[in-house]
């Protein structure tokens, strides 16, 4: 499946003026149901830097590959949460999943999503970027070794 077109300045803001908000422990969706199915992936600055807010686009972006099988009819705008970071590609995907249920369009039934259970959880396109990992310590060259080793 293609991405659907995203949201423009002026719909976005008309969206978050008259439309529903649902939120999850990952993201919040905002949505009208009368749109014609166009997404936009928000990530707040409190986020992180560029790099960090960019991936956590892609993420997004890929869950929404991975979870839709076909077009919807609702406009939404996906606003990442801090806890995002903490989370895979399968994680989001499942939330993304259950918040889309809990809209409560007919529409949206177990036929419309596909989570292929063999995926790695990472992002297709940028793998090695795991936002979850934190830098292990350099290990101290300049200490003596214990006596106790040389026995």
């Amino acid at each position: 499946m293609m991405l659907p077109p995203r949201l423009k300045s002026g719909e976005l803001d008309a969206l978050f003026k008259k439309g529903n908000s649902l939120a999850g422990k990952l993201m919040r969706i905002v949505y009208s149901k009368n749109g014609v199915g166009k997404i936009s992936y928000l990530s707040p600055k409190k986020l992180g830097n560029a790099v960090i807010r960019n991936h956590t686009r892609r993420m997004l972006k890929e869950s929404i590959i991975m979870t839709l099988n076909q077009a919807i009819d609702m406009d939404l705008a996906i606003v990442a949460k801090p806890a995002i970071l903490q989370s895979n590609l399968i994680e989001i995907s499942l939330e993304l999943k259950n918040l889309l249920v809990q809209i409560g369009s007919k529409r949206y039934s177990a036929s419309l999503f596909s989570l292929q259970s063999n995926s790695t959880g990472k992002c297709s396109r940028h793998s090695n970027l795991h936002l979850a990992s934190t830098p292990q310590p350099a290990p101290n060259m300049l200490t003596k070794p214990s006596k106790n080793m040389d026995q």
